[in-house]
């Protein structure tokens, strides 16, 4: 599983959930999806296509594997996964949402 360090809001049921859903069919790649239809991280891939992943360039994400595989693709709405924390910005409102300095 892929999973970023900045998806603070995920829990431990919707990756128990994700984990789940793979386990019932592990040949599919599972990702989270939003309302929008947009998919991203975390990431669940198959054993099959760990080759693929292990000759990813530096610098170069997942997504090239998953668009090659999109016949095995399955996602799992999880509008959490898609709540990050990437600018100082969203890390002010952070701290100003649990009273932290």
């Amino acid at each position: 599983m892929l999973l970023l360090v900045d998806q603070w809001q995920l829990g431990i049921d919707e990756l128990t959930l994700f984990i789940r859903k793979w386990q019932k069919k592990p040949e599919y790649i599972y990702t989270a999806s939003n309302d929008t239809g947009i998919k991203g991280p975390p990431v669940i891939f198959p054993q099959h296509c760990f080759s693929d992943l292990s000759q990813l360039k530096r610098g170069h994400g997942a997504k090239s594997v998953i668009d090659q595989h999109t016949k095995i693709l399955r996602s799992i709405r999880m509008p959490a996964a898609f709540i990050d924390l990437d600018t100082p910005k969203q890390l002010t409102e952070l701290k100003k949402l649990y009273n932290t300095n």
